[in-house]
Protein backbone atom coordinates (compact mmCIF):
# COMPACT_ATOMS: atom_id res chain seq x y z
CA UNK A 1 0.00 0.00 0.00
CA UNK A 2 3.08 2.22 0.27
CA UNK A 3 2.09 3.91 3.55
CA UNK A 4 4.99 5.23 5.57
CA UNK A 5 3.11 5.09 8.88
CA UNK A 6 2.65 1.32 8.51
CA UNK A 7 6.38 0.50 8.51
CA UNK A 8 6.48 -1.70 11.59
CA UNK A 9 7.70 -5.13 10.43
CA UNK A 10 11.06 -6.35 9.04
CA UNK A 11 11.03 -6.55 5.27
CA UNK A 12 8.55 -3.71 4.75
CA UNK A 13 9.45 -0.61 2.75
CA UNK A 14 8.05 2.75 1.68
CA UNK A 15 9.04 4.80 -1.36
CA UNK A 16 8.61 8.58 -1.27
CA UNK A 17 8.14 9.59 -4.90
CA UNK A 18 8.56 13.28 -4.13
CA UNK A 19 11.97 13.02 -2.48
CA UNK A 20 12.89 9.78 -4.31
CA UNK A 21 13.75 8.22 -0.95
CA UNK A 22 13.36 4.55 -0.04
CA UNK A 23 12.59 3.66 3.58
CA UNK A 24 13.26 0.05 4.47
CA UNK A 25 12.87 -1.95 7.70
CA UNK A 26 15.71 -4.45 7.62
CA UNK A 27 15.23 -8.08 8.54
CA UNK A 28 19.00 -8.46 8.96
CA UNK A 29 19.98 -10.26 12.17
CA UNK A 30 23.67 -9.33 11.97
CA UNK A 31 24.29 -6.35 14.33
CA UNK A 32 27.44 -5.38 12.42
CA UNK A 33 25.77 -4.57 9.12
CA UNK A 34 22.83 -2.39 8.18
CA UNK A 35 21.81 -0.91 11.50
CA UNK A 36 25.33 -0.20 12.78
CA UNK A 37 26.87 1.09 9.56
CA UNK A 38 24.22 1.58 6.88
CA UNK A 39 26.65 3.37 4.56
CA UNK A 40 28.60 0.15 4.08
CA UNK A 41 25.57 -2.10 3.72
CA UNK A 42 24.09 -3.22 0.43
CA UNK A 43 20.45 -3.84 -0.44
CA UNK A 44 19.48 -5.91 -3.46
CA UNK A 45 16.11 -5.24 -5.08
CA UNK A 46 14.88 -8.02 -7.37
CA UNK A 47 12.76 -7.37 -10.44
CA UNK A 48 12.84 -10.63 -12.44
CA UNK A 49 10.42 -13.50 -11.88
CA UNK A 50 11.90 -15.76 -14.61
CA UNK A 51 15.60 -16.55 -14.73
CA UNK A 52 15.64 -19.23 -17.46
CA UNK A 53 13.11 -19.32 -20.29
CA UNK A 54 13.39 -22.33 -22.61
CA UNK A 55 10.68 -21.95 -25.28
CA UNK A 56 10.78 -23.89 -28.52
CA UNK A 57 9.42 -22.67 -31.84
CA UNK A 58 6.58 -25.20 -32.09
CA UNK A 59 5.65 -28.78 -31.26
CA UNK A 60 7.41 -29.82 -34.46
CA UNK A 61 10.51 -27.77 -33.58
CA UNK A 62 10.98 -28.04 -29.80
CA UNK A 63 14.05 -27.55 -27.68
CA UNK A 64 15.52 -31.04 -27.24
CA UNK A 65 17.73 -32.59 -24.55
CA UNK A 66 18.18 -29.50 -22.38
CA UNK A 67 19.92 -30.28 -19.05
CA UNK A 68 20.11 -28.02 -16.00
CA UNK A 69 22.27 -29.61 -13.30
CA UNK A 70 23.95 -28.65 -10.04
CA UNK A 71 23.12 -24.95 -9.89
CA UNK A 72 20.81 -22.84 -7.74
CA UNK A 73 18.12 -20.18 -8.12
CA UNK A 74 17.04 -17.65 -5.50
CA UNK A 75 15.74 -14.13 -4.89
CA UNK A 76 13.14 -13.50 -7.58
CA UNK A 77 10.22 -11.09 -7.48
CA UNK A 78 6.77 -12.10 -6.17
CA UNK A 79 4.20 -13.03 -8.82
CA UNK A 80 1.05 -13.18 -6.71
CA UNK A 81 -0.29 -9.96 -8.32
CA UNK A 82 0.63 -10.91 -11.89
CA UNK A 83 -2.15 -11.96 -14.32
CA UNK A 84 -3.66 -15.31 -13.35
CA UNK A 85 -5.77 -17.82 -15.21
CA UNK A 86 -8.08 -20.70 -14.30
CA UNK A 87 -6.17 -23.80 -15.41
CA UNK A 88 -9.17 -26.16 -15.63
CA UNK A 89 -12.07 -27.56 -13.63
CA UNK A 90 -10.49 -27.37 -10.18
CA UNK A 91 -10.89 -24.36 -7.93
CA UNK A 92 -7.33 -23.06 -8.36
CA UNK A 93 -6.05 -19.96 -10.13
CA UNK A 94 -2.49 -19.80 -11.38
CA UNK A 95 -0.01 -17.51 -13.15
CA UNK A 96 1.74 -19.09 -16.14
CA UNK A 97 5.17 -18.18 -14.78
CA UNK A 98 8.14 -19.84 -13.13
CA UNK A 99 11.76 -19.14 -12.25
CA UNK A 100 12.55 -21.85 -14.79
CA UNK A 101 10.00 -21.74 -17.62
CA UNK A 102 9.68 -24.61 -20.11
CA UNK A 103 7.47 -24.55 -23.19
CA UNK A 104 7.69 -26.81 -26.26
CA UNK A 105 10.58 -28.92 -25.03
CA UNK A 106 11.42 -32.61 -25.18
CA UNK A 107 13.52 -34.66 -22.76
CA UNK A 108 14.47 -31.78 -20.47
CA UNK A 109 16.39 -32.83 -17.34
CA UNK A 110 16.34 -30.73 -14.14
CA UNK A 111 18.86 -32.44 -11.85
CA UNK A 112 20.32 -31.44 -8.49
CA UNK A 113 18.98 -27.86 -8.51
CA UNK A 114 18.31 -25.79 -5.38
CA UNK A 115 15.27 -23.53 -5.67
CA UNK A 116 15.17 -21.31 -2.58
CA UNK A 117 13.59 -18.03 -1.46
CA UNK A 118 11.75 -17.38 -4.70
CA UNK A 119 8.82 -15.01 -5.09
CA UNK A 120 6.63 -17.31 -7.19
CA UNK A 121 6.62 -20.76 -8.79
CA UNK A 122 9.87 -22.67 -9.06
CA UNK A 123 9.37 -24.61 -12.31
CA UNK A 124 6.61 -23.99 -14.86
CA UNK A 125 6.11 -26.76 -17.42
CA UNK A 126 3.81 -24.96 -19.84
CA UNK A 127 1.92 -26.29 -22.85
CA UNK A 128 3.70 -28.99 -24.91
CA UNK A 129 6.54 -30.65 -23.02
CA UNK A 130 7.49 -34.28 -23.58
CA UNK A 131 9.29 -36.35 -20.95
CA UNK A 132 10.44 -33.60 -18.60
CA UNK A 133 12.35 -35.10 -15.64
CA UNK A 134 12.91 -33.36 -12.30
CA UNK A 135 15.14 -35.30 -9.92
CA UNK A 136 17.29 -34.77 -6.79
CA UNK A 137 16.18 -31.13 -6.41
CA UNK A 138 15.44 -29.08 -3.31
CA UNK A 139 12.52 -26.66 -3.31
CA UNK A 140 12.20 -24.46 -0.22
CA UNK A 141 10.79 -21.11 0.88
CA UNK A 142 8.87 -20.42 -2.31
CA UNK A 143 6.15 -17.83 -2.81
CA UNK A 144 4.08 -20.18 -4.98
CA UNK A 145 4.15 -23.80 -6.12
CA UNK A 146 7.37 -25.73 -6.57
CA UNK A 147 6.43 -27.43 -9.87
CA UNK A 148 3.42 -26.63 -12.05
CA UNK A 149 2.56 -28.51 -15.25
CA UNK A 150 -0.15 -26.70 -17.20
CA UNK A 151 -1.34 -27.58 -20.69
CA UNK A 152 -3.30 -25.46 -23.13
CA UNK A 153 -6.69 -25.68 -24.83
CA UNK A 154 -8.58 -22.95 -26.65
CA UNK A 155 -10.97 -21.49 -24.07
CA UNK A 156 -11.32 -18.13 -25.86
CA UNK A 157 -12.63 -18.72 -29.39
CA UNK A 158 -16.39 -19.11 -29.95
CA UNK A 159 -17.24 -18.48 -26.33
CA UNK A 160 -14.95 -21.19 -25.05
CA UNK A 161 -16.73 -24.19 -26.58
CA UNK A 162 -13.37 -25.63 -27.72
CA UNK A 163 -11.92 -25.65 -24.21
CA UNK A 164 -12.50 -29.39 -23.76
CA UNK A 165 -10.54 -30.28 -26.91
CA UNK A 166 -7.03 -31.45 -26.03
CA UNK A 167 -6.43 -33.38 -29.25
CA UNK A 168 -3.78 -30.95 -30.54
CA UNK A 169 -1.33 -32.29 -27.94
CA UNK A 170 -0.37 -28.90 -26.46
CA UNK A 171 0.19 -30.22 -22.95
CA UNK A 172 2.88 -31.82 -20.74
CA UNK A 173 3.07 -35.59 -20.96
CA UNK A 174 5.33 -38.21 -19.37
CA UNK A 175 6.63 -35.80 -16.73
CA UNK A 176 8.72 -37.55 -14.06
CA UNK A 177 9.27 -36.02 -10.61
CA UNK A 178 11.49 -38.30 -8.51
CA UNK A 179 13.70 -38.06 -5.45
CA UNK A 180 13.02 -34.41 -4.58
CA UNK A 181 12.49 -32.58 -1.29
CA UNK A 182 9.82 -29.89 -0.94
CA UNK A 183 9.12 -27.74 2.12
CA UNK A 184 8.00 -24.24 3.17
CA UNK A 185 5.93 -23.59 0.05
CA UNK A 186 3.14 -21.11 -0.66
CA UNK A 187 4.50 -18.24 1.41
CA UNK A 188 2.68 -15.63 -0.68
CA UNK A 189 0.16 -17.65 -2.68
CA UNK A 190 -1.99 -20.00 -0.64
CA UNK A 191 -3.10 -22.11 -3.60
CA UNK A 192 0.31 -23.71 -3.90
CA UNK A 193 1.61 -27.27 -3.95
CA UNK A 194 4.82 -29.21 -4.34
CA UNK A 195 3.43 -30.51 -7.63
CA UNK A 196 0.42 -29.08 -9.45
CA UNK A 197 -0.93 -30.23 -12.78
CA UNK A 198 -3.77 -29.18 -15.08
CA UNK A 199 -4.43 -30.40 -18.64
CA UNK A 200 -1.50 -32.75 -18.22
CA UNK A 201 -1.22 -36.51 -18.68
CA UNK A 202 0.82 -39.52 -17.54
CA UNK A 203 2.84 -37.83 -14.82
CA UNK A 204 4.96 -40.02 -12.55
CA UNK A 205 5.66 -38.93 -8.95
CA UNK A 206 7.93 -41.17 -6.88
CA UNK A 207 10.34 -41.05 -3.91
CA UNK A 208 9.57 -37.43 -3.03
CA UNK A 209 9.40 -35.90 0.47
CA UNK A 210 6.88 -33.08 0.99
CA UNK A 211 6.19 -31.19 4.23
CA UNK A 212 5.31 -27.81 5.73
CA UNK A 213 2.98 -26.10 3.28
CA UNK A 214 -0.42 -24.46 3.41
CA UNK A 215 -2.36 -26.66 0.97
CA UNK A 216 -2.09 -30.11 -0.63
CA UNK A 217 1.32 -31.59 -1.38
CA UNK A 218 0.19 -32.89 -4.79
CA UNK A 219 -2.75 -31.30 -6.62
CA UNK A 220 -4.35 -32.79 -9.74
CA UNK A 221 -6.71 -30.15 -11.12
CA UNK A 222 -8.50 -32.44 -13.58
CA UNK A 223 -8.54 -35.93 -15.10
CA UNK A 224 -7.58 -34.88 -18.66
CA UNK A 225 -5.68 -37.71 -20.37
CA UNK A 226 -5.08 -39.74 -17.20
CA UNK A 227 -2.40 -42.36 -16.71
CA UNK A 228 -0.80 -40.59 -13.74
CA UNK A 229 1.19 -42.68 -11.24
CA UNK A 230 1.98 -41.60 -7.66
CA UNK A 231 3.94 -44.01 -5.45
CA UNK A 232 6.48 -44.28 -2.63
CA UNK A 233 6.27 -40.67 -1.47
CA UNK A 234 6.28 -39.21 2.05
CA UNK A 235 3.95 -36.28 2.76
CA UNK A 236 3.31 -34.69 6.16
CA UNK A 237 2.41 -31.33 7.71
CA UNK A 238 0.37 -30.36 4.67
CA UNK A 239 -2.82 -28.24 4.62
CA UNK A 240 -1.51 -26.17 7.51
CA UNK A 241 -3.53 -23.15 6.39
CA UNK A 242 -6.68 -24.98 5.32
CA UNK A 243 -8.65 -28.06 6.26
CA UNK A 244 -10.71 -28.74 3.15
CA UNK A 245 -8.66 -31.61 1.73
CA UNK A 246 -5.65 -33.84 2.34
CA UNK A 247 -1.98 -34.14 1.32
CA UNK A 248 -3.12 -35.14 -2.16
CA UNK A 249 -6.04 -33.36 -3.81
CA UNK A 250 -7.69 -34.09 -7.13
CA UNK A 251 -10.56 -32.61 -9.12
CA UNK A 252 -12.47 -33.74 -12.20
CA UNK A 253 -15.38 -31.45 -12.90
CA UNK A 254 -15.22 -31.47 -16.70
CA UNK A 255 -14.53 -33.97 -19.50
CA UNK A 256 -11.76 -33.56 -22.09
CA UNK A 257 -11.13 -34.95 -25.55
CA UNK A 258 -7.61 -36.30 -26.05
CA UNK A 259 -5.88 -38.85 -28.24
CA UNK A 260 -4.39 -40.61 -25.20
CA UNK A 261 -5.50 -44.20 -24.81
CA UNK A 262 -6.17 -44.83 -21.12
CA UNK A 263 -8.41 -47.38 -19.46
CA UNK A 264 -11.70 -45.69 -18.59
CA UNK A 265 -13.66 -46.48 -15.45
CA UNK A 266 -16.07 -44.26 -13.56
CA UNK A 267 -14.47 -43.60 -11.18
CA UNK A 268 -11.30 -45.65 -11.65
CA UNK A 269 -9.22 -44.78 -8.62
CA UNK A 270 -7.11 -47.70 -7.39
CA UNK A 271 -6.14 -47.26 -3.75
CA UNK A 272 -3.37 -49.58 -2.59
CA UNK A 273 -2.40 -50.15 1.06
CA UNK A 274 -0.78 -47.22 2.87
CA UNK A 275 -2.26 -44.65 0.52
CA UNK A 276 -4.52 -41.74 1.45
CA UNK A 277 -5.85 -39.10 -0.91
CA UNK A 278 -8.63 -36.57 -1.29
CA UNK A 279 -10.89 -36.84 -4.32
CA UNK A 280 -13.08 -33.91 -5.26
CA UNK A 281 -15.70 -34.95 -7.82
CA UNK A 282 -15.13 -38.08 -9.95
CA UNK A 283 -11.41 -38.44 -10.50
CA UNK A 284 -10.24 -40.78 -13.26
CA UNK A 285 -7.14 -42.80 -14.14
CA UNK A 286 -4.98 -42.52 -11.03
CA UNK A 287 -2.83 -45.20 -9.40
CA UNK A 288 -1.42 -44.55 -5.93
CA UNK A 289 0.86 -46.81 -3.91
CA UNK A 290 3.11 -46.96 -0.84
CA UNK A 291 2.69 -43.69 0.98
CA UNK A 292 3.52 -42.60 4.49
CA UNK A 293 1.12 -40.00 5.87
CA UNK A 294 -0.02 -39.22 9.39
CA UNK A 295 -3.24 -37.94 10.96
CA UNK A 296 -5.15 -36.35 8.14
CA UNK A 297 -8.55 -36.37 6.53
CA UNK A 298 -9.48 -38.59 3.61
CA UNK A 299 -12.56 -37.36 1.75
CA UNK A 300 -14.39 -38.46 -1.35
CA UNK A 301 -16.79 -35.80 -2.53
CA UNK A 302 -19.56 -36.53 -4.99
CA UNK A 303 -23.11 -36.25 -3.74
CA UNK A 304 -21.99 -37.27 -0.25
CA UNK A 305 -19.07 -36.91 2.09
CA UNK A 306 -17.10 -39.85 3.43
CA UNK A 307 -14.70 -38.98 6.22
CA UNK A 308 -12.01 -41.51 7.08
CA UNK A 309 -9.51 -40.74 9.82
CA UNK A 310 -6.28 -42.73 9.60
CA UNK A 311 -3.54 -42.82 12.20
CA UNK A 312 0.06 -43.98 11.76
CA UNK A 313 0.73 -46.56 9.14
CA UNK A 314 4.33 -47.20 8.09
CA UNK A 315 5.12 -48.50 4.58
CA UNK A 316 6.70 -51.96 4.67
CA UNK A 317 5.38 -52.75 8.16
CA UNK A 318 2.23 -54.27 9.59
CA UNK A 319 -0.56 -51.84 10.30
CA UNK A 320 0.19 -50.30 13.70
CA UNK A 321 -3.15 -48.73 14.32
CA UNK A 322 -6.19 -48.27 12.14
CA UNK A 323 -9.06 -46.17 13.31
CA UNK A 324 -11.84 -45.42 10.88
CA UNK A 325 -14.74 -43.17 11.50
CA UNK A 326 -17.10 -43.02 8.53
CA UNK A 327 -19.76 -40.35 8.35
CA UNK A 328 -22.12 -40.28 5.38
CA UNK A 329 -23.89 -37.01 4.81
CA UNK A 330 -26.30 -36.93 1.92
CA UNK A 331 -26.23 -33.47 0.40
Amino acid sequence: MNVKEMLDEPGEFYYDRTTMSLYYVSNDTDPNTLWVNPNNASIEIVSQHTLINATGTSQDHPIVNLTLRGIGFRDTSPTMLEPHGVPSGGDWALERMGVVYLERTEHTLIDGIIFTRLGGNGLMISKYNLATEVTRCLFQYLGGSAIAAWGWTDEITDGGIHGIDGTDGDFPIYTRVTGNVFHQLGIWEKQASAFFQAKTARSHLQHNVVFNLGRAGFNFNDGFGGGDVVLENVLFHTCRESSDHGPINSWDRQPYLTTIRTRFCFPSLQIHPQTYVLLAQDQLHFVFSSFCCYCFLFTYEYGMYVYVYVYMQVPGHHLLKWNLEILLKIL
